[in-house]
């Protein structure tokens, strides 16, 4: 008899990088970045293949077991579970099984990929719903499909995965909006009567933990290496218009004049924007210059793509052992611009925040570059006080 459920959730925690069994053809995957994925192996065709599930905790131990379970009755049934996924992937013209949500589905990412950012093109978006709708209700039609169908699927980690739940069924009613646009006969009312079946989701606070922006100066200086996790957060510190992805896909070709345009796709906002670079972060780049591999400021060993997204987290997670993430660094400068009196509106506008109502916006031309570059720089000289 094949040993079964031999993990669990604690003993999952304690795991080291490499590969570990649950049994039945289900692993766990750990790298050296404490990244924690799913996999399923199996016989097909008398030949060894390998099916991703997910990532640890986004998919729990449990639900990774059903999910493993689906696609063994699938091998069982004769049919290849890569095979299938494919087809899932590119199946995207009109036919006889244009009406399966799982058609639907993918035919709805491909329509939205390119306003995506990177993770969402690469499948974030849709994950949601391979992962936790689609191995239910994928073979059913969105004619067809009810508030039930929907409570039945999402009632398991509505209150326990409440992000997720909440991306899930948002991403479904995208879905279900654009079968309809195609002339199905579909009812998108039923995410709200599943909602209400749902019931409330637990309140949850999602900031993401800062440093006092007194505290900001002396980790600066702290951070003496020449390399990409020290420049690169010296970088981000200084440069609070980008988050952690505009920075790690930095291009010098996107640098002219001191300043820094980042393109759409970099930002969260889907629109281009224009940073001024204060004289610190101009030296930076000239100590970056040595590392610099194909155009890219923080390419990855072997030159060819860039550092891992982890990069910066990790460092400040387990090298220092800090709570914070490098995301709240914007937090500290807001903080720092609100507490020293500077104008809120420049304050915000150097975080690509949308400042303006859409009436106001569309009068107002002015993107205050001037007024950002002064108020970039002073924030970039407080820093580099220490």
């Amino acid at each position: 008899m094949v040993a079964r459920n031999k993990l669990t959730d604690r003993k999952i925690k304690a795991l080291k990088d490499g590969t570990h069994g649950d049994g039945a053809g289900l692993y766990i995957r750990i790298n050296h970045q404490n990244s924690k994925q799913w996999i399923y192996r199996y016989n097909y065709m008398k030949k060894p293949k390998v099916i991703g599930l997910g990532s640890y905790p986004d998919i729990s131990l449990q639900d990774a077991r059903k999910l493993r379970d689906v696609w063994a009755s699938e091998v069982a049934a004769g049919r290849n579970p890569v095979d299938i996924k494919a087809k899932q992937r590119t199946t995207l013209s009109v036919g006889v099984d244009a009406k399966l949500l799982k058609n639907v589905v993918y035919r709805t990412f491909e329509s939205k990929k390119a306003t995506l950012q990177e993770k969402g093109r690469n499948g974030e978006w849709v994950s949601q719903l391979t992962n936790h709708v689609l191995p239910t209700l994928g073979d059913k039609s969105v004619e067809e499909l009810t508030q039930h169908d929907i409570n039945d699927v999402l009632q398991s980690i509505w209150k326990s995965k409440p992000v997720t739940a909440k991306k899930a069924i948002g991403r479904l009613k995208i879905c279900l909006e654009y079968s309809e646009s195609l002339g199905f006969d579909v009812d998108v009312d039923i995410i709200r009567k599943a909602k209400h079946i749902l019931g409330p989701q637990p309140k949850k606070e999602e900031h993401l933990p800062s440093m006092a922006w007194k505290d900001v100066p002396d980790f600066y200086a702290s951070l003496t290496n020449s390399n990409h996790t020290h420049l690169g957060l010296r970088f981000l510190i200084l440069n609070v218009g980008a988050r952690t992805n505009p920075v790690r896909h930095l291009k010098l070709e996107q640098i002219e004049n001191g300043l820094w345009r980042i393109p759409a796709a970099m930002m969260k906002s889907n629109k281009p924007f224009v940073m001024p670079l204060s004289v610190q972060s101009l030296e930076i780049l000239d100590e970056l210059k040595p590392l610099i591999r194909n155009g890219l400021v923080f390419p990855n060993s072997r030159g060819t793509k860039v550092v891992s997204e982890n990069i910066f987290s990790k460092y400040m997670r387990v090298d220092r052992g800090l709570t914070v993430v490098p995301h709240g660094f914007r937090s500290s400068f807001r903080t720092w611009a609100l507490d020293n009196g500077h104008d809120r509106v420049i304050a915000e506008m150097c975080m690509a925040h949308k400042v303006f109502g859409e009436v106001e916006g569309a009068y107002i031309k002015s993107d205050a570059l001037e007024k950002r570059r002064e108020l970039m720089q002073e924030w970039s000289d407080y820093v580099c006080r220490a």
